[in-house]
């Protein structure tokens, strides 16, 4: 069962946005035989389409969805038409198409930079529903997100496999030049599947996209991402303050500010005992004395080391962290061994089983009244904020709802009816 859950549920859920995009990649590249580097393109520029519906016009995240993938696959048709099929039609090599996608690529990624700026734009994000299978936490995004994996690929597979058009995709990509004596029209073929794809690489954009404006926010404190305006800053230990603009993120992580992430990330190279030593280890060890000097991870870091991997179970401690949930786990641990001052937790339920979920926000508590740290959560799990937090700012749309104790919250009316269906 923890199969199914840990690597099956748990990876399609994270994942889903990029299988998208990988079916429509493999798509055009089993009917045109090269590879499109510029296909990427399509979704990012679905993101910014749904970004354009949903807070420029204002038509809001779910009606957004379809004019927003319709034009990503309008993006894909102009591209093949207007760059790849010339090329083809001259008889340019596979290796020499794949360079060409590659400087339509840098072309339209700085093309968009250059229309619409580098400044970072936030989606419209809708309201959010937590929902539980089998112990593990699921947003409604992503749940939408999983259904349309589902939906696509059950429907490639009946067109490619079940229908005249499929048979048609199948023949052009063995021998384009029999099918073409058979009447077909690679043009026409090409253009539908150049649709398709990037419809598919559009709402891959689009629900990678949909979470942006939550960790833009929070990556504004930890520098990954630069403010336009105001100040930020930290209180220290001595009750002086230090102000974050300008720093950079490893900077502000030795001031004692530290993230979890939403995505799943980690050091897939290192072992889970080295990425945890990694995060016990000093910076004066980025000098030359540390190239020279054994590596000075006390006794005091490994017990704590094997505390925690003692404490939650891993299918092997001094091996790799395989699921995904052990990855989330393990990205949780790696920022408590660095014991920082203030912890910015970005849904640290997602992915996680509830019994793992218990015994995370137990521990995390217990460092918070021993005065270790203090804890700031975004999430959308109801029951975990009403059990763990002590105070609360429900946000709705980018706005501050209400805020209060989790008692004050849950008796707030508006709050109740629009988003606890009480």
């Amino acid at each position: 069962m923890w199969l199914v859950r840990d690597s099956i549920f748990i990876g399609l859920l994270q994942a889903s946005p990029l299988i998208l995009a990988a079916m429509g990649f493999t798509l055009i590249y089993y009917l045109n035989g090269f590879i499109n580097f510029a296909y990427g393109e399509s979704i990012t520029f679905g993101a910014y389409f749904a970004t354009l519906f949903s807070v420029t016009f204002g038509l809001g995240f779910y009606v957004s969805i379809l004019p927003a993938a319709v034009l990503a696959g309008l993006l894909s048709v102009g591209t093949y038409m207007y760059f790849y099929r010339p090329a083809l039609l001259r008889g340019v090599r596979p290796s020499e198409m794949i360079i060409l996608s590659v400087g339509l690529s840098f072309m339209l990624r700085y093309g968009l930079i250059l229309f619409v700026g580098a400044e970072n734009e936030f989606m419209s994000e809708p309201p959010i529903a937590y929902f539980n299978f089998l112990g593990v936490g699921a947003t409604n995004l992503q749940i939408i997100a999983l259904l349309l994996v589902l939906v696509f690929a059950f429907n490639l597979y009946w067109i490619i496999y079940h229908t005249n058009f499929g048979e048609i995709i199948r023949g052009l990509a063995n021998n384009e030049e029999l099918a073409m004596a058979s009447g077909i029209n690679p043009h026409k073929v090409s253009v539908r599947v150049w649709f398709i794809a990037g419809v598919m690489g559009g709402l891959s954009g689009i629900f990678s996209g949909v979470f942006s404006l939550v960790n833009p926010l929070m990556g504004l404190l930890t520098r990954r991402i630069a403010p336009t305006s105001g100040t930020i800053m930290l209180e220290d230990e001595d009750g002086g303050a230090h102000k974050l603009n300008g720093l950079k993120s490893f900077e502000v992580a030795r001031l004692g500010l530290v993230k979890t992430n939403q995505r799943i990330t980690g050091f897939d190279s290192l072992k889970i005992r080295d990425s945890l030593r990694l995060a016990a280890t000093s910076h004066e060890l980025e000098t030359i004395r540390g190239v020279i000097e054994d590596d000075p991870i006390t006794d005091e870091i490994e017990a704590e080391i094997d505390l925690y991997l003692d404490q939650f179970s891993f299918a092997d401690p001094d091996g790799y962290a395989l699921s995904g949930g052990e990855k989330k786990l393990l990205d949780i641990l790696r920022c408590l061994i660095v014991k920082p001052r203030l912890l910015l937790m970005d849904e640290p339920t997602a992915g996680l089983p509830d019994d793992v979920t218990q015994a995370v926000m137990e521990l995390v508590t217990a460092k918070v009244k021993e005065g270790e740290m203090k804890v700031v959560i975004v999430e959308h799990d109801l029951d975990l904020i009403w059990s763990f937090c002590e105070y609360v700012h429900f946000l709705a749309e980018g706005e501050m709802l209400f805020q209060g104790t989790p008692s004050q919250v849950k008796k707030n009316r508006l709050v109740a009816e629009k988003y606890m269906g009480v």
